[in-house]
């Protein structure tokens, strides 16, 4: 059940539609398309970059059927606040029943490829939530899928657990407060199960037009850490309260305010605990310590287009393929930093982006805040299970490193300081044997002796990339597309080549003279990049 991208339990997901809410406000589009011209096949993908208070609002437009949502839409007709009572035995019902319930976010357009990643997993009730979530539970079969996504899944942003549904008609700070008293079982959240406390931080999200009183982030934070913090005590008879640590907590508290205009000026507040220290969940760590090219991708992003093309599906094929007949060649003639090339290397071998962020030193995910957490059951070690977790795609990693006898990954690209940053980061990642790495005009670039152009004619081309373009870079890219233009046309075997190209200028891509024969919409910010 673990098996991601190679190996002999992959189930392909089959919603792999991307269709896009178009109720976000757009300020770019991001093309990423297939194209079709005597025999050569590509992809498309439109990025548009909403703010991320409209990425929450997309996600809180699409929840009203969603299983996370605890109320029904008639609970608003009543006074709320006044009937909340804190049922310890229903909140112990949730977690120590084993049924868990979750929300992942990623960029905008992917979700259908995060969700596709979470059967893969075996999650249940995967349900994506708007264009940039996917809300799904664990099973009584597989109890720890939690885990296994925070280990495998490589789109996601964040992982995050339910604590408290839905809470209506928020106005001020005090309803905060006394919501988070009569909802939130502290022994549960922040005991350590042996008497002790955790720590914790606490984040706020503020989304479309909230109260006033809760309209400043940090304050309405402090308000929740406050009522934690006074519920303890009011519990303990030495006074002792837990610590904040801001860096690493216990539990990393998230709390999710969605503004409801239309229902007398209040909020929904949402509460979750994450289970990765703070940060995105797209930082691999192979990038720590180098400069980040200015027009770097996301390592997510970079992730979910090769996923969006089924790079995935290839690669399970030529594992399927007894006689090692079939090989692939992927290559970007424009790689700058990599993200594309390092993300299909890593696809490639198999390996799990929770591994490479422990082998690359990131802080806190050796031993992530979700295995310090109280215990329901004691006879289940959740530090063993992830330990094995790890042995296992450790072993998975070793083996996968045989399929590159199978897979060119060709990285060219005509600045020597954007190569230098990406042979860093190969070294880092211990993929440097992975990929040819050259520096010239794309169309300069040539295929490998043992490659499509020269071998049977059941090997493939890949090509993927991301020229720069005028909403990007500054510079002209009149050349780099007239480049491409001849690379495309006069080096990649016809009829064995798939041409995937990113880009948020129309204009630019007219310079390929091809036809585009997918699209998919993608929103980022331009500073994700």
């Amino acid at each position: 059940s673990s098996s991601l991208i190679v190996g002999p339990n992959y189930t392909p997901y089959q919603a792999r539609s991307a269709m896009i809410e178009s109720s976000l406000c757009y300020i770019s589009c991001l093309f990423f398309f297939l194209l079709t011209l005597q025999g050569i096949d590509g992809f498309g993908i439109v990025l548009n970059t909403p703010s991320k208070s409209q990425t929450i609002t997309s996600l809180h437009q699409a929840r009203k059927s969603s299983f996370l949502r605890l109320y029904d839409d008639s609970d608003y007709d009543n006074d709320r606040m006044n009937d909340y009572s804190h049922d310890e035995q229903q909140y112990n019902d949730k977690n120590n029943g084993m049924v868990k319930e979750y929300l992942a976010t990623c960029i905008p357009g992917l979700s259908n490829v995060l969700a596709m990643e979470l059967e893969q997993l075996g999650a249940t009730n995967i349900e994506p939530l708007g264009n940039a979530a996917v809300s799904f539970t664990n099973s009584p079969s597989n109890p720890h899928v939690g885990l296994r996504a925070l280990l495998w899944i490589r789109t996601a942003h964040q992982i995050l657990e339910l604590i408290v549904g839905e809470i209506p008609n928020i106005q001020t700070r005090d309803d905060v407060y006394e919501a988070i008293r009569s909802t939130v079982n502290v022994k549960q959240l922040l005991g350590n199960g042996k008497g002790g406390m955790l720590t914790l931080s606490s984040k706020v999200i503020l989304n479309g037009r909230v109260p006033k009183d809760i309209s400043h982030s940090h304050y309405t934070a402090l308000t929740i850490k406050n009522a934690l913090v006074d519920q303890v005590r009011d519990l303990r008879d030495d006074n002792e309260r837990p610590n904040v640590d801001t860096d690493q907590a216990d539990v990393p508290l998230v709390s999710i305010f969605f503004g409801r205009p239309e229902r007398d000026n209040t909020a929904d507040m949402t509460l979750y605990r994450s289970l990765h220290p703070p940060g995105s969940l797209h930082k691999r760590g192979y990038r720590a310590g180098n400069a980040v090219h200015k027009a770097a991708m996301k390592e997510s992003l970079a992730a979910g287009l090769l996923l969006s093309s089924k790079f995935d599906e290839a690669l399970l094929h030529l594992t399927q393929d007894d006689g090692n007949k079939n090989t692939i060649c992927l290559v970007d003639p424009m790689c700058g930093s990599g993200s594309l090339i390092i993300e299909a290397a890593m696809m490639v071998a198999d390996v799990a982006p929770g591994l490479m962020r422990i082998k690359c030193g990131v802080p806190g995910f050796q031993m992530p805040p979700v295995l310090r957490w109280k215990q329901d059951d004691d006879d289940n070690d959740i530090t063993q299970i992830w330990k094995d977790m790890l042995i296992d795609a450790t072993q998975r990693a070793k083996e996968g490193m045989r399929n590159f006898q199978n897979v060119d990954i060709i990285a060219n690209d005509i600045h020597d300081g954007a190569l230098d940053l990406l042979e860093a980061s190969l070294t880092k990642a211990g993929l440097s044997h992975a990929v040819q790495v050259s520096q010239g005009d794309c169309c300069d670039v040539q295929f490998p002796s043992k490659s499509p152009s020269t071998k049977s004619k059941k090997e493939q081309v890949w090509v993927m990339t991301n020229p720069p373009w005028g909403v990007r870079l500054s510079e002209d890219d009149h050349n780099s597309w007239e480049s491409l233009r001849s690379f495309l046309r006069e080096t990649c075997p016809k009829g064995r080549t798939q041409a995937w190209v990113l880009s948020g200028n129309k204009s630019a891509t007219k310079h390929l003279g091809l036809r585009r024969s997918q699209s998919i919409v993608i929103k980022t910010g331009q500073q994700d990049l």
